[in-house]
């Protein structure tokens, strides 16, 4: 990891600010729970993974907001919003949804498809 960047354990939980995209993957891999803003990039590696992910979109960035609340309605991941995040709730809550299912066929389809779908709700 670059110099500089924090990488520490609080009971089970391991909090890292920085990772390369093999280091990323490997940890996505072997994550039962991924807790993360929801902001594209980071949707679009969930959804090539096919993870289970725990959302708490940044407040004041509404595609984040957008990205979210769809996907929790969509039954796909569950969000949070930060004022009010309290883990050992939105742990439970998490459970009940589906999570990120079969990795797209390849970078072009997961493009193709989020972007239909930011034209046809972001618009």
């Amino acid at each position: 990891m670059p110099e500089g960047t924090n990488d520490a354990w609080h009971g089970n939980v391991r909090v890292v600010d920085f990772m390369t995209t093999s280091q990323l993957q490997q940890v996505f891999a072997e994550c039962e729970w991924i807790i993360a803003r929801s902001g594209y990039s980071t949707v679009m590696d969930m959804a090539a993974l096919g993870t289970k992910a725990l959302f708490i979109p940044t407040p004041g960035q509404p595609e984040q907001m957008h990205l979210a609340d769809r996907l929790t309605r969509q039954g796909i991941a569950y969000s949070a919003q930060q004022h009010d995040f309290k883990l050992d709730d939105a742990l439970a809550r998490a459970k009940l949804y589906s999570g990120f299912h079969s990795p797209p066929v390849n970078e072009h389809l997961l493009r193709q498809i989020l972007l239909n779908f930011m034209h046809e709700n972001l618009s």
